[in-house]
């Protein structure tokens, strides 16, 4: 046998016989691997140069492949699968070790300064992959209390209902009354929390109307709730005068519904109605970088102009 050293042998070599030994053409091989049907016959003509071996009879314009030739393929077919399982566990063992940052967002947080939370995050903590799950902040709370959140961005009063959660305030989510602008109510200046107690009021849900009514009982009222819809038919509500509809006007943006509603709809702003809203975590559950990324925030905040597009989000203009 003519002496061999593997180190000599290129992995081309290797790889363009192991592709005309599965496919069985030069020419298909030659297309799966994107290279020319004179690279394969080179590199197979070099491979049995080196190694001493005759690994395809060439009869008119077939290819045979010989027993050597047959022997090696099923040799290499064995390493090929151990080499596949090799980079699979060894991806696995990488993922694994991989540390994740989850963040319950809402969804009317601005996306620029969160990226740009996420990316003065991501300075400090490269390996660190972060991932994102939006729902309302009473699922977020749940998620947080489970550990399948490391950080959620929720409202003060759910937070306040479980002693294992601290909370960093973000922003009061001010609340407004949309009154249709045929009821007499919309003939007022100014509109306070009194003219609106005997009104019946359309909700959301009962999520937002559980959220209602601990605002409600502050002011030692009781709510009173007409209609309980989801999503656009509380604008109908709105526009047919059945009810007055209180919530922070941002989501009329989400609808593509804006102008059309503002011309139709007075809004009255609620002094002292607002939900806070903040970054809350697990403190049984905290891990080093729930703080680094509050960190992060505060940093991203003190730049010019983003306290001003946080309002911005939340509580944009909403003026006629």
């Amino acid at each position: 046998m003519k002496p061999l050293n593997i180190s000599d042998l290129s992995m081309s070599q290797v790889t363009a016989f192991y592709s005309v030994a599965e496919t069985g053409s030069m020419t298909r091989s030659a297309e799966k691997l994107h290279i020319s049907q004179p690279a394969i016959s080179k590199r197979i003509n070099m491979l049995e140069r080196q190694t001493g071996l005759i690994l395809f009879r060439r009869e008119k314009n077939n290819l045979i492949i010989t027993p050597a030739g047959k022997q090696l393929y099923a040799d290499l077919k064995e390493i090929h699968a151990m080499m596949s399982s090799s980079f699979i566990r060894a991806y696995d063992l990488q993922e694994a070790k991989k540390e994740r940052f989850v963040i319950g967002i809402d969804p009317y947080f601005d996306l620029e300064i969160l990226w740009q939370v996420i990316e003065e995050f991501q300075r400090k903590h490269s390996h660190i992959e972060v991932d994102f799950f939006t729902c309302p902040s009473s699922e977020q709370i749940t998620k947080l209390l489970a550990g399948e959140l490391n950080i959620a961005f929720a409202y003060t009063e759910l937070v306040g209902l479980h002693e294992n959660l601290e909370y960093l305030h973000v922003i009061n989510w001010q609340y407004y009354a949309m009154i249709n602008k045929n009821n007499p109510l919309a003939k007022k200046g100014l509109l306070s929390i009194e003219d609106i107690m005997n009104c019946p009021v359309v909700s959301l849900g009962s999520a937002y109307i559980d959220l209602m009514e601990q605002l409600w009982i502050k002011k030692g009222k009781k709510l009173y709730v007409s209609q309980v819809t989801g999503g656009t038919p509380a604008y109908y509500y709105l526009l047919l005068d059945r009810g007055i509809f209180i919530a922070n006007p941002t989501f009329l943006n989400e609808f593509g519904h804006r102008d059309f509603l503002l011309s139709r709809v007075k809004l009255y702003k609620l002094d002292d109605m607002y939900m806070d809203i903040g970054f809350c975590w697990n403190k049984t559950r905290e891990n080093q970088y729930v703080k680094s990324f509050l960190s992060a925030y505060e940093r991203v905040l003190a730049r010019d102009g983003n306290a001003e597009k946080l309002e911005k989000a939340f509580n944009g203009d909403f003026s006629d």
